[in-house]
């Protein structure tokens, strides 16, 4: 088991979600709240029983993917971006209208993007000790100006790394968080929480607003003896070389499919 403690003053998203959670009485067992700090155990993979997650990746619908041409890095040259467009102003129509308030607005917006990309399979739950908590995207974005700024190879190379049936587990950021591989993302210091394959912290975070209400929820929900993690199901790159008021801006975004789970879980 892994100790934490957490400061529900501080300005990210976690502590956000973890105030309003104890308002609720939503928060799992996993936590005991003392005043203005939260202490829990969050269990490792060597603390949990066992499981096959194999099954769970056996469910899932083969993927024909066409190989992407690589580049001088040995990265992939990006696809065209071609997802929806999707504004804040969006939340305001009438299809949206019908939730309370901006809460219930974007968890509308993730169940129809989780049926959207659902198979049967994600339905079923069939694995001893895991609780399939839900579908989400993450990302990692790239930036660079030829000729002005350099471009971050070994970030990409990291966002590459995982691929289908990788094991992705989840943390908070401590109180007093320590930088991890070098580097202390300012996007991971605002959300609260860090993607890890072993302990090597991931330049991950979740892809829309409702992956982070996913995979929040499921983390102040844990009780004890519990953790989540992130089953990969696939991971594309999509960008370009240049945009119609920059020739020289590049960009490259890495979007992986993963299932969330709780692993330990007893429901």
């Amino acid at each position: 088991m892994r100790e934490y403690v957490l400061d529900i003053r501080a300005d990210n998203m976690l502590a956000d979600t973890c105030r309003s959670y104890i308002e609720s009485g939503k928060m799992g067992s996993a936590f005991e709240v003392r005043g203005d700090e939260v202490g829990f155990s969050l269990a490792e993979l060597a603390d949990v029983q066992p499981m096959n997650l194999d099954a769970l990746v056996n469910d899932w619908p083969d993927e024909v993917e066409e190989q992407q041409e690589l580049d001088e890095f040995g990265l992939p040259k990006p696809r065209d971006c071609d997802g929806p467009y999707f504004t804040a102003l969006n939340y305001y129509s009438e299809e949206y209208g019908q939730g309370d308030g901006m809460d219930e607005a974007v968890e509308l917006r993730g169940f129809e993007a989780f049926l959207d990309k659902a198979e049967p399979s994600d339905f079923s739950d069939d694995v001893h000790g895991v609780y399939k908590v839900g579908l989400a995207q993450l990302w990692s974005q790239s930036t660079w100006e030829n000729g002005f700024t350099d471009r971050d190879v070994e970030r990409e190379q990291a966002a590459l790394s995982i691929e289908r049936g990788d094991l992705l587990t989840i943390r908070p950021l401590e109180v007093n968080p320590k930088q991890a591989d070098g580097h202390d993302p300012l996007e991971v210091r605002d959300l609260g929480f860090a993607f890890f394959r072993g302990d090597a912290m991931l330049p991950y975070t979740p892809y829309h607003d409702y992956d982070q209400y996913l995979i929040a929820g499921a983390l102040l929900t844990l009780n004890r003896g519990e953790l989540v993690a992130c089953l990969v199901r696939n991971n594309s790159c999509t960008g370009g070389d240049g945009v119609p008021v920059d020739k020289d801006f590049c960009w490259r975004v890495y979007t992986p499919t993963v299932e969330v789970l709780k692993l330990g879980a007893t429901v």
